[in-house]
């Protein structure tokens, strides 16, 4: 085990570029952070389209763990372990993004708890230009959840 985000999409039809504005908030946060995103592997560049956001940290700094790959067709359950590297930050930012955008159809919980989530939640509101983004918060019946 390590330390993992976790999400679930809810199986359904999917919109024709459901995913387009996630993937607008993904390429606006990668270019907003300081942390060195690369593709999938931990080399090349991320692969941020409305079909998929694939990334991970910079493997050649050793800051990749594990690729965070979201896109509408993985319905049901999901998760990326960052073992709370720096791209860790990242995939917080644009996991709450998402949760933002596509509301009841993701749910979110993580290893963490609020204070791992607090520079995510600040760097999705600030490279998305959008405050209201709800942040990380923790119920002692269900565990850590994202959202309110």
């Amino acid at each position: 085990m390590g330390y993992t985000h976790y999400w679930t999409i809810t199986p359904h039809v999917p919109e024709p570029n459901e995913l387009a504005g996630v993937a607008e908030d993904a390429a606006k946060i990668i270019a907003a952070s300081e942390i060195a995103i690369r593709g999938g592997h931990g080399s090349g560049e991320p692969d941020i389209s409305p079909t998929g956001i694939h990334f991970n940290g910079d493997d050649t700094l050793d800051e990749s763990y594990e690729s965070f790959d979201l896109t509408v067709d993985l319905s049901g359950f999901n998760f990326c372990k960052t073992a709370q590297r720096p791209y860790d930050v990242v995939v917080t930012a644009v996991l709450l993004a998402a949760k933002d955008r596509l509301g009841s159809l993701i749910a979110l919980s993580s290893d963490g708890d609020p204070v791992d989530w607090a520079a995510g939640l600040n760097l999705a509101r600030r490279a998305t230009g959008r405050p209201g983004i709800a942040g990380f918060v923790f119920q002692a019946s269900l565990g850590n959840t994202v959202g309110a």
